[in-house]
């Protein structure tokens, strides 16, 4: 191998020596002053200049971890660039509740432009209404590459997942975290300008409930997720918001109660919370019970059994909640202990068991939301059908700010604000009779 050497600059020569003079004068007075000085990376920026990055500064310090090697995908470093300042501006943003600049990365036309950064600014907005700070410093985001299809250097389409991890301000040294968020997104590369983002998704159950939310809202004003534009998403962003935020105590069609029932044993709702931010992931809950790709009810089931309720095989069909086995047994006949019923691993069975069943099983009631306890049930709820996209289970409560669990999507001490619901429905659970 030949190493051959630089030829030697005379003037480059004379500016680090002046350089290192200086800073040995400097240190000096620094010394007798009883003063401190650091040098770290000082000769790298005399020598070589600043250091050129394409990450964009940011009030929240977010943090990227990859799973797996992007290059393996044959995704550049520029592109990856982009894809990491996505995640840095998004939450950032939602970081300190403001300061949005995820449009800097969206080509100017493009509808996923106006339609993401009003979903961003909506969510923004429905954190700022909580009572609880639910800001944070600092945050960690996780991404996995799934699939890659880049396409005479023009063209981009990704698909990955995210999961992150933070510590709000109003929640002391508890974590709050969410894995495996499956994104996709589709660039272009303009000339002189570089790669921008021309259509994203959130896969996710979350980001399909935010996006039926929106697309309600669009339909409403005959507009589409193609043809919105950001000025029409700025005309009437706070007619949006402000709709999303009327949040009913519960649904329309329920009855709240009005006085509290006393069953004949009662219901450990610590014991509940605990299994909830022990299992919050799903793929630990086969340990005892089977695992479903929509698992938010299972596991909201088994976290109510870990609070001492029983199992409940009387009665038929929608009258039972129970998990004896992975093998649907719901026409079964009372008191038959094998395999498992809809309600248990159902959120709209479950309601329905929770109003039909009689006797025997759990005692429970539909309240407020502000009468929620560490162990009760959250749905979030289709507005115009009363069916459940998510649930999860109250792990504790912060300035009347509930944080729960679910594995609907798998969340952890997870703010319900987060989550910008529009309609919520509150299973308080009481306990069980024999």
């Amino acid at each position: 191998m030949v190493v051959r050497r630089k030829k030697r600059n005379p003037i480059k020569a004379m500016i680090i020596t002046t350089a290192i003079l200086l800073v040995i004068a400097s240190m000096a007075l620094f010394v007798l002053g009883g003063g401190e000085i650091s040098l770290n990376g000082f000769f790298d920026r005399i020598i070589n200049g600043p250091e050129e990055t394409d990450e964009i500064p940011t009030n929240v310090d977010v943090s990227i971890y990859n799973t797996n090697d992007p290059v393996s995908f044959k995704i550049t470093d520029e592109l990856e660039n982009v894809i990491n300042n996505y995640f840095k501006l998004y939450y950032s943003a939602l970081g300190e509740l403001g300061n949005n600049q995820l449009p800097m990365l969206y080509s100017n036309t493009s509808a996923a432009n106006a339609y993401d950064n009003a979903i961003l600014s909506y969510l923004i907005d429905m954190r700022k209404n909580s009572l609880a700070p639910l800001t944070y410093s600092a945050c960690n985001v996780t991404i996995t590459y799934i699939n890659a299809n880049l396409a005479d250097g023009k063209i981009a389409e990704i698909t990955l997942k995210e999961s992150f991890d933070v510590v709000f301000d109003c929640a002391g040294m508890v974590s709050s975290s969410v894995l495996e968020r499956e994104h996709f997104f589709a660039f272009y590369y303009v000339d002189k300008i570089g790669w921008q983002i021309e259509r994203h998704e959130d896969r996710s159950i979350f980001g399909k409930y935010i996006a039926g939310l929106f697309e309600n809202i669009l339909v409403a004003y005959n507009q589409t997720r193609e043809t919105v534009t950001l000025s029409y998403i700025d005309h009437y962003l706070t007619e949006l918001v402000s709709s999303l935020y009327t949040v009913p105590t519960a649904a329309l069609s329920e009855t709240v109660i009005t006085s509290e029932p006393e069953p004949e044993y009662p219901y450990n709702r610590n014991d509940a919370a605990v299994y909830a931010v022990k299992w919050a992931d799903k793929a630990h809950n086969q340990d005892k019970f089977c695992s479903y790709d929509d698992n938010g009810m299972n596991f909201v089931s088994q976290c109510v059994f870990a609070g001492g309720i029983p199992m409940d095989a009387h009665g038929e069909g929608y009258q039972q909640w129970k998990w004896y086995s992975d093998e649907l047994n719901h026409g079964q006949q009372s008191g038959e202990r094998t395999g498992y019923s809809r309600a248990w691993i159902n959120g709209d069975a479950f309601y329905r068991y929770i109003t039909e069943n009689v006797g025997f099983g759990m005692v429970t009631g539909i309240v407020p939301l502000e009468k929620a306890e560490k162990g009760d049930v959250i749905q979030l709820l289709n507005k115009s059908d009363q069916t459940v996209k998510m649930q999860g289970i109250v792990t504790g409560i912060v300035q009347n700010e509930i944080f729960l669990c679910t594995n609907s999507e798998d969340m952890q001490n997870i703010p319900l604000s987060t989550l910008g619901y529009d309609n919520v429905r509150v299973i308080k659970i009481y306990g069980y009779n024999t």
